[in-house]
């Protein structure tokens, strides 16, 4: 007994101590070549800068540079084409640009990424050199750039997704970019100092290049919050065929701000934090439009935020809720979608769900409970395409548990039990005779 406590005293010691040196060596501004704190995952060596792992000879084109956690004080170009830069922490792995006005990250060749990385302190925090395509800026975070992020001129098929782009001077996305796909991104608070009266969460522009102007058209914009802006989206030129929808506008002074310009675009199924509608027929979308001017309005405006889960690989399921969701979960083993859900403020009293569930997920019909009960009110029929179905039903509020399992669960698990009591009874008779 005594050795096994002396044992946990000197691990308790050594934990200690480790402990205490990770939390003093945490974010070190990486400067050492014998660090090597960046690698080329295909050749296996190792670098002291991210820079000198792009630029090196043996680096080609398609290999990838895995960075570890620190503060690299440099600015850098992915200059080789599919190169991906991947950080290990998009918290502790952190480029700086030192504010010296030079763009932090540039994507020169095609098809290049960034992922993991804490972005600041640039002009661009990530930028695409012209008539470049195939890039993709993924779960970063990106700061106190005077733009997020910006494509120029006739950039393609890129997508910037699941990044938190926040606090830069201008604008968050400057948008120039065609045939490309913006999602499930938080983007917040984009516009301050000199700029705040009119810096915006994405600012849609054209390019000019060689006296020929390209316009930003055919991007898909869907799944993001775009927040605590003073222009959610400006669009001072013009551009067309662009998609919004499935975002949430949430405290924004202007939710869009359109300029002049013909508006050439679609929303649709977007939440507006200011939208003071109804849903009498009760399926989660307003009975009227969201009106930002006589050419631009949502016809279907969401009341509640939208957000997606990712179930199964390429099959995500929808909630539509003014509620918020506090956790999710599916479980393959049993097809069944659990959620946990809150007030969104101390005086609300009912809540809802509009969901759209794969069929491939669970297979029709549904059982609802909350909190075990069934809903107050629910329509399991709202819609359906042939790839998806759409539900609702809504609840008095507290803190709640939603579970959604197949129908033929409850009548398999009910005739199990009915079968498991007639051979209880029979063994029963069985001992009497």
């Amino acid at each position: 007994m005594y050795v096994k406590k002396k044992q946990f005293f000197i691990l308790s010691w050594f934990l200690f101590f480790g402990v205490i040196s990770f939390s003093q060596s945490i974010l070190p501004a990486v400067n050492s070549i014998n660090d090597h704190p960046v690698h080329n995952l295909n050749t296996g060596m190792g670098y002291a800068s991210i820079r000198e792992a792009i630029n090196a000879n043996q680096t080609s084109a398609g290999h990838t540079i895995y960075v570890k956690p620190g503060i690299y004080f440099e600015t850098i170009e992915l200059n080789k084409v599919n190169l991906a830069l991947i950080g290990e922490n998009y918290q502790t792995t952190i480029i700086d640009g030192q504010s010296n006005g030079k763009d932090v990250v540039t994507l020169k060749a095609n098809g290049t990424t960034i992922e993991g990385f804490t972005v600041r302190n640039g002009y661009y925090g990530v930028t695409m050199s012209p008539w470049t395509h195939g890039h993709i800026i993924a779960k970063n975070v990106i700061m106190n750039n005077y733009y997020g992020v910006s494509g120029h001129y006739d950039c393609k098929n890129i997508t910037i997704s699941g990044n938190t782009i926040v606090a830069n001077s201008i604008a968050g996305i400057k948008m120039s970019f065609s045939h490309s796909f913006i999602h499930d991104n938080v983007i917040s608070a984009n516009g301050k100092d000199e700029f705040q009266e009119y810096g915006s969460g994405i600012q849609i522009t054209k390019g000019v290049f060689h006296d020929e102007i390209t316009y930003c058209i055919s991007n898909v914009v869907s799944a993001n919050v775009i927040e605590n802006q003073k222009m959610g989206i400006s669009a001072p030129q013009y551009s067309e065929q662009n998609r919004f929808f499935h975002n949430n506008f949430v405290n924004n002074s202007k939710q869009l701000s359109i300029q002049g310009v013909k508006w050439n675009n679609t929303l649709e199924n977007n939440y507006w934090s200011d939208f003071d509608g109804i849903d009498g027929n009760r399926n989660g979308i307003g009975d009227s439009s969201y009106i930002i001017n006589d050419e631009a309005q949502d016809e279907h405006p969401l009341m509640g935020m939208f957000s997606r889960y990712i179930a199964l690989p390429a099959n995500y399921i929808g909630v539509v809720s003014n509620s918020t969701v506090e956790w999710f979960q599916y479980s393959e083993i049993n097809n069944t979608i659990k959620l946990h859900v809150s007030n969104s403020s101390q005086s609300q009293i009912y809540g809802f769900c509009r969901m759209s569930i794969p069929h491939m997920v669970i297979s029709e019909p549904y059982n609802v409970t909350i909190n075990g009960a069934i809903p107050i009110y629910w329509n399991y029929t709202l819609h359906d395409n042939g790839t998806h179905r759409w539900i609702y039903f809504s609840y008095r509020h507290s803190e709640l548990e939603i579970v959604i399992i197949p129908e033929f669960k409850i009548t398999q698990i009910a005739l199990f039990f009915l079968i498991f009591s007639i051979q209880i009874a029979l063994v029963f008779q069985k001992s009497k005779n």
